[in-house]
């Protein structure tokens, strides 16, 4: 089964251009900054928002009312983007040509992960306006199966990912027991 593939409208990737471009200005005034310093590059915040709209329209959700959209500093939704058939989802985007679904780390610390309240990872590859939902992976399946990039590695040292082979098709979040 392919993985499904998800097309905004036009009016939906102008909001999340707009989000992307309101988050970098809102978050370069509090000088809240990860030492990656993802928050600072619109089109990692607009291809995020990306994602998790795409997810929503898979969903049957309307992303204006199942995303929060008020701007605020990075880690600001604790790690619920969204929730759909009874799972709390923390949305991953990534490039289309990328297959990693990745939790940086850097100085040895997971970033949170451990305290985030989510229930699954879900990888979104964007390209706007479109997006293929990869598939999804539980919290506890992820801290048990991931691996940590090293040296020499394509990502950042330490951050920790699993191959998209790794997923479980977005089909099947429909039928879990959360």
């Amino acid at each position: 089964m392919m993985p499904p593939a998800v097309t905004l409208p036009g009016w939906l990737c102008r909001e999340c251009i707009d989000h992307g471009r309101r988050m970098v200005g809102r978050i370069a005034a509090t000088k809240h900054f990860s030492p990656y310093m993802p928050e600072t590059d619109p089109d990692m915040l607009i291809m995020s928002r990306i994602g998790e709209c795409a997810v929503c329209l898979w969903a049957g959700l309307d992303p204006m009312t199942a995303l929060d959209w008020e701007v605020r500093p990075y880690h600001g939704d604790g790690g619920t983007d969204l929730v759909t058939h009874g799972a709390r989802l923390d949305v991953k985007s990534t490039k289309m040509h990328y297959r990693y679904l990745i939790w940086p780390r850097w100085d040895g610390k997971d970033c949170g992960f451990q305290r985030k309240q989510f229930d699954a990872l879900v990888l979104a590859k964007v390209a706007a306006p479109d997006a293929v939902l990869m598939g999804w992976i539980a919290k506890e399946r992820f801290a048990a199966t991931r691996q940590e990039a090293g040296p020499g590695h394509r990502l950042a040292p330490g951050t920790w990912f699993v191959d998209q082979s790794a997923l479980i098709p977005m089909h099947v979040l429909c039928w879990r027991w959360w």
